[in-house]
């Protein structure tokens, strides 16, 4: 095995410098997957990454949303190319795909009418549960989104799609880049001025796999490293849902994210730059289900994060994200009942007490590192602020000076609105028991032979503390 030196290259920075993600924001007839998602993967999709779609059981709706994506992106596509002022990438997509072409067509048909796509498949009998105008109505719509420059037919220009009966495995990868190359290549030549910027997508992988006699998890990771090869050497994004893993499908509600829903190989799981695992919930008496759409790996933002979606199974089988302010206010929420502990709560705001009486402007931020001596969580710190200013015992205010910002001071005692000034020194020992000062919790330390020292209204306190009822004295 030869060494090389570790490369070190201006010119490819330069390069990624100017790199453009493909947005999944902004797309046509509300297909997007919301500005939130958007910002959290750096912004859009990264050109030469592998996108992962699982879920915690099988039928959770991994197709319909990578659909809708895909639509939405063929849509931007159509429009960008009859505008010469465009900044964003033409995306030609290339599915590979196990439903049948009259299955998306359908699909893509009802998100489009906001109706069910099982009319289209129907005919007829779709009046047997709806009125007769209403279905024929809806076929007229339908007709008329297929028309020369119809929506669907324009969208229909920028995805090509097959469905290979005897090739699999890594020369079906072959297979599929010659095809990309040779579209590409027309692309461009068609449309001189804009940036091209390819999307495969497999669904799902588990399905092109070879039946050699090898095992799944072998040929698994044969094709996936060629997908990875490929959607590196031509930055080519690629989109690869998986089947659900069988544990996950027999009890989904013990993988609900993670690696643990993705059935195959680990160099699978490598490729990929970014995972979303569907967790389904349950669906109301409209036809509306909520979905927690997890980002389990995430190469380029935050992971672990979970976003909240609606599917409408009644209008179309659309996906409608949650706003930032709405993941926002749900995360503090759930984050509050979490953290809401009297107990850690009390001892936050004896901190906040004891810093300022030191003449420390206490933030937030100024607050987490003391989480290790103040014997909490350090993620639980701002939780821990939150419910104390619910509960009256901290007030956030501006603070002083010029530089703006916001300081946590603690309020007046509401038994006797006594301000408490508690000032300790302390040679590391641990502390020895803890007592209540009004709404304060006052720790108490041995070993250092010096006295926790209190002052109210700059006079010694008249009672002694208690802890759980019972007197306590410092020495």
């Amino acid at each position: 095995m030869g060494l090389v030196e570790r490369p070190c290259s201006s010119e490819r920075l330069r390069e990624r410098q100017n790199l453009r993600f493909v947005s999944l924001a902004d797309l046509p007839e509300r297909h997007g997957w919301g500005e939130f998602l958007d910002k959290l993967t750096g912004g859009g999709l990264a050109p030469g990454a592998i996108v992962g779609l699982g879920a915690a059981g099988t039928g959770a709706g991994k197709s319909a949303f990578m659909m809708q994506l895909l639509d939405g992106l063929a849509m931007r596509s159509a429009a960008i190319a009859e505008d010469p002022e465009a900044v964003e990438p033409l995306t030609p997509i290339f599915l590979l795909s196990e439903m049948a072409p009259e299955d998306l067509e359908a699909r893509t048909l009802g998100r489009l009418l906001d109706v069910p796509g099982h009319v289209f498949l129907a005919g007829r009998s779709a009046k047997r549960w709806h009125k007769w105008g209403w279905v024929d109505d809806h076929y007229d719509s339908a007709a008329a989104l297929m028309a020369q420059n119809g929506l669907y037919s324009r969208l229909t220009r920028w995805q090509r799609i097959a469905r290979p009966a005897l090739v699999a495995g890594p020369a079906l990868v072959e297979c599929v880049e010659a095809a990309m190359l040779t579209w590409v290549s027309e692309i461009r030549a068609a449309h001189p001025g804009h940036d091209v910027q390819p999307i495969i997508a497999i669904d799902p992988i588990n399905r092109f796999l070879p039946m050699d006699g090898r095992s799944e998890v072998e040929t698994l990771g044969e094709i996936a490293g060629a997908l990875d090869v490929l959607t590196d050497k031509h930055r080519w994004i690629g989109i690869l849902p998986s089947d659900t893993n069988k544990n996950a499908a027999k009890d989904p509600s013990a993988n609900t994210n993670g690696a643990s829903v993705f059935r195959g190989s680990m160099q699978l799981l490598h490729a990929y730059d970014l995972t979303l695992v569907l967790d389904p919930g349950e669906q109301d008496a409209d036809g509306v289900r909520d979905y927690a759409v997890i980002l389990d790996k995430n190469r380029y933002g935050r992971q672990g994060v979970g976003l909240n979606f609606r599917w409408h199974t009644r209008t179309g089988l659309r996906f409608v994200p949650e706003s930032e302010a709405d993941w926002k206010a749900r995360s503090g929420e759930a984050n509050l009942r979490r953290h809401d502990d009297s107990a850690q709560r009390a001892l936050v705001v004896a901190k906040v007490a004891t810093l300022a009486a030191g003449g420390v402007v206490v933030t937030r931020g100024g607050l987490r590192p003391h989480a290790p001596e103040i014997g909490v969580p350090r993620d639980a710190i701002g939780a821990l602020v939150d419910s104390a200013i619910l509960h009256g015992e901290l007030q956030e205010t501006a603070k002083p000076g010029r530089g703006g910002g916001k300081m946590l001071l603690p309020l007046e005692s509401t038994t006797g609105k006594l301000t408490a000034k508690l000032t300790a020194e302390v040679d590391g020992s641990p502390p020895a028991t803890s007592g209540i000062l009004g709404n304060l919790t006052v720790t108490f330390y041995e070993g250092s032979g010096k006295k926790l020292t209190e002052e109210v209204d700059g006079e010694a306190p008249s009672s002694i503390p208690t802890v759980n009822g019972e007197e306590t004295e410092d020495e």
